[in-house]
């Protein structure tokens, strides 16, 4: 488990929430998405985004759930190549937006156990009414 420093709060560009998760960009020097569970105060360093030359800023994250349970996380990214302060009048600013995609989650343990518990009464119910019937 990690813990967010005073910067990288400060540096947060904004949050999404998906299920018990909320993900994070902070616009710090190595341009970091992270995820804190909403429940148990979690949090894992997801990616680090790539850093073209210039001044960068990390604007904001997009996050989509599919189907299969991934998720489509977009990353929106300002590059100021020449340092210009993102001044508008300079032809070189321009936006990067990165996508990843994110694998569905992994069943905890307990997941497993309840799963294979719930199967064994299902197996033990059956043996009973077959005998009772036999």
């Amino acid at each position: 488990m990690s813990l967010w420093t005073a910067d990288e709060i400060a540096q947060a560009t904004g949050g999404k929430v998906v299920g018990d998760w909320l993900y994070m960009a902070s616009d710090n020097e190595d341009q970091t998405i992270y995820r804190s569970n909403l429940l148990s105060g979690h949090v894992e360093e997801l990616l680090h985004i790539p850093k073209p030359a210039g001044d960068l800023e990390i604007e904001g994250i997009a996050m989509r759930q599919n189907a299969n349970g991934s998720l489509d996380m977009y990353v929106e990214l300002i590059v100021d190549p020449d340092r210009s302060d993102h001044s508008p009048s300079n032809p070189n600013l321009h936006v990067n937006l990165y996508h990843y995609q994110l694998a569905a989650a992994v069943p905890e343990p307990q997941s497993y156990a309840l799963l294979l518990a719930g199967l064994g009464l299902l197996g033990a119910v059956r043996r009973r009414a077959a005998s009772q019937r036999g």
